[in-house]
């Protein structure tokens, strides 16, 4: 799982969601599974 990070302006909602997203995953393994999914989707997408 990627680190957790937070950004400052018009980003800051969508990085605010990814951070809580990642904190909740580790106490919850299909969260987890999700989230990384999402990460490598938006990874794939950027290339």
């Amino acid at each position: 799982m990627s680190k957790p990070f937070v950004a400052i302006g018009k980003a800051s909602a969508k990085n605010a969601a990814y951070l809580a997203t990642q904190i909740l995953a580790t106490s919850d393994a299909g969260l987890a599974e999700r989230a990384a999914k999402d990460t490598e989707l938006q990874a794939s997408l950027k290339k």
